[in-house]
């Protein structure tokens, strides 16, 4: 979304020393107090540079606070105790299995499962158009999977890291 976008979005002009054309995302804060009709939370506007620097992770890097990225290599040499990594949920994700029923009633959509080692239940996803007439299989498998490939990655962290609790 751009500024401009957003402004008229909010019913506000542009200011003159304000360029419409800067890229950036409109965020909401749950928490937050309302302050547009159309949304519950507080809703701002962020240059894409800045969301990025406070919401983007890239390249298995955490960010400190700062702005300066912290790597898996440094996470290790400063464990004091053992965790759970990257590493392992990927590896674990490696044996992620996802099998997507196309289903038509009561509206049509793809309804995706994830199972590790095709045994343990990961987790569901559903992929639906929100008029029947726009729906498309192919696009509702892809939408499901991408979501519940996310909700088993989720899945995985937390059951490594309650082994590791109780280990």
């Amino acid at each position: 979304m751009t500024r401009q976008e957003y402004n008229d979005f909010r019913e506000w002009g542009l200011p003159e020393n304000e360029n419409g054309d800067d890229v950036g995302f409109l965020v909401e804060d749950s928490a937050g107090q309302k302050n547009t009709p159309q949304y519950d939370g507080y809703v701002q506007w962020l240059p894409k540079a800045e969301f990025e620097r406070k919401f983007a992770i890239e390249d298995n890097e955490s960010d400190t606070g700062e702005g300066k990225p912290v790597t898996e290599q440094e996470l290790a040499e400063k464990a004091a105790a053992p965790r759970v990594t990257k590493n392992q949920i990927d590896a674990l994700m490696d044996r992620v299995v996802v099998h997507t029923t196309t289903c038509i009633t009561p509206i049509p959509h793809v309804l995706a499962i994830a199972w590790l080692d095709d045994k343990f239940y990961l987790g569901t996803a559903i992929s639906k158009s929100v008029n029947p007439e726009n729906f498309n299989e192919e696009i509702g498998i892809q939408y499901s999977t991408k979501d519940v490939l996310e909700i088993a990655e989720n899945k995985l962290w937390e059951l490594e890291g309650y082994r590791l609790f109780h280990g």
